[in-house]
């Protein structure tokens, strides 16, 4: 049964491999929805954990994004944490929450899928 298949590594990781396909590209409209643009599916389904996972953690979601955004242009983070005002360990804190809420969410998407699927064929 895929209940632990996604980790907050792994969310982190997809994230960055989305800003990298889209290194320019504003993330969030003013409305805060994403705008697929010219991106890959698979880019689309990353930055839509986001509203799915973390409408009510807006900070986590801010910190996330930004590191993310970060390490896919090889900038420093903690100078992303300066300029912004964050400290660092809280920054990291929030973000490590919000990559381990979409992790959780997506373990419980696939188990429920799993679930579905088994209910059907039996």
């Amino acid at each position: 049964m895929p209940s632990t298949f996604w980790t907050a590594a792994l969310v982190a990781d997809h994230l960055v491999q989305a800003f990298r396909v889209l290194p320019g590209r504003a993330v969030f409209t003013s409305g805060g929805t994403f705008r697929a643009y010219d991106a890959h599916p698979s880019t689309a389904d990353a930055f839509s954990w986001a509203p799915r996972f973390l409408a009510d953690h807006p900070r986590s979601r801010l910190h996330l994004f930004a590191w993310a955004r970060c390490r896919s242009q090889r900038e420093p983070w903690s100078a992303m944490c300066r300029e912004m005002g964050w400290p660092l360990t809280s920054a990291d804190t929030s973000r490590k929450l919000a990559a381990e809420l979409i992790a959780a969410g997506l373990n419980r998407e696939a188990t429920e899928r799993h679930a579905a699927l088994l209910c059907e064929t039996s």
